[in-house]
């Protein structure tokens, strides 16, 4: 006798279908892939006999905010520092951040997208300088 279908298992069964789609099409997309750096090892190959495609190292692609044009993120943060007197929080750059872009504040998904863009940029950037304030979370100014 078979057993009937509890929720977790129709739950279960619509997510594996829909994993096994994204599978499909992300397989398509390697075999894209792969044919366009065939025909671009291949044109390599026609202009230059000195070039190894094979040597080239890949790349790690760029992945932009959806939310932000490229460079925005540190213009904003650097005219908030600039117009501040002094040192603030990652969330509360990206607080302002979202002020000055009419994003809504009280969106926590919005507000933490903005805060990891932040934290990926500002320790890697030399025109900021985190310094731990009195025991607490980092807090950024400009660097002198």
């Amino acid at each position: 006798m078979a057993e009937p279908e509890t929720h977790a298992v129709s739950a279960l069964v619509r997510l594996r279908s829909q994993l096994a789609g994204e599978l499909t099409v992300a397989e398509k997309r390697l075999a894209q892939l792969q044919a366009d750096l065939m025909h671009v090892d291949a044109t390599i190959r026609l202009l230059s006999d000195r070039v190894e495609p094979e040597a080239i190292p890949a790349t790690r692609p760029i992945r932009r905010s959806p939310w932000f044009k490229p460079g925005e993120p540190t213009r904003l943060a650097l005219d908030i520092l600039r117009e501040v007197d002094k040192p603030l929080t990652t969330l509360e750059i990206a607080a302002l951040i979202m002020e000055r872009r009419r994003l809504n504040p009280e969106d926590a998904v919005t507000r933490q997208a903005v805060r990891r863009c932040l934290n990926n940029l500002l320790p890697a950037n030399r025109l900021f300088q985190g310094e731990v304030w009195r025991g607490k979370e980092k807090r950024w100014r400009l660097a002198k």
